[in-house]
């Protein structure tokens, strides 16, 4: 059975007062329901995130990879770095790890005490993560 991730987006029309929503249907097959989407800054790929899957689309829809991080506990968050080709991920196991694309694991962050709930990339150097946590850090 499919589950399907819908891709919102909102558009002025031209002139008028009026807005209109499209809908567009992915198709995906991950093993959990995604709980976070982002549409990377190259408008061009979507991050969809699961409870122990990172999925990439691309804006068309079609499949590209799935980083199965099992088996760490469920993933809160996920931010993708443009300039070194990395994934960073953020878990209610209090971690945060860096990922290659190829899936594999690079580095582990132990510096929170509690369920690591966001993660970005800092927007004007992307070697510094920002995150935030149960832990009130």
């Amino acid at each position: 059975m499919f589950r399907y991730l819908h891709h919102k987006c909102d558009r002025e029309q031209a002139g008028t007062d009026q807005y209109f929503v499209q809908y567009k249907h992915y198709p995906v097959r991950p093993s959990q329901w995604i709980t976070r989407i982002q549409l990377l800054e190259t408008n061009d790929k979507l991050l969809c995130v699961a409870q122990k899957e990172i999925i990439l689309l691309t804006s068309d829809g079609d499949y590209l990879f799935t980083i199965n991080t099992a088996p760490s506990l469920p993933l809160t968050d996920c931010c993708y770095c443009s300039k070194f080709k990395y994934y960073v991920t953020a878990s209610i196991d209090s971690t945060m790890k860096v990922w290659s694309e190829q899936g594999t694991l690079l580095h582990t962050f132990n510096s929170h005490s509690k369920a690591v709930t966001s993660v970005l990339m800092h927007p004007q150097s992307e070697i510094i993560m920002i995150s935030a946590s149960l832990d009130k850090s």
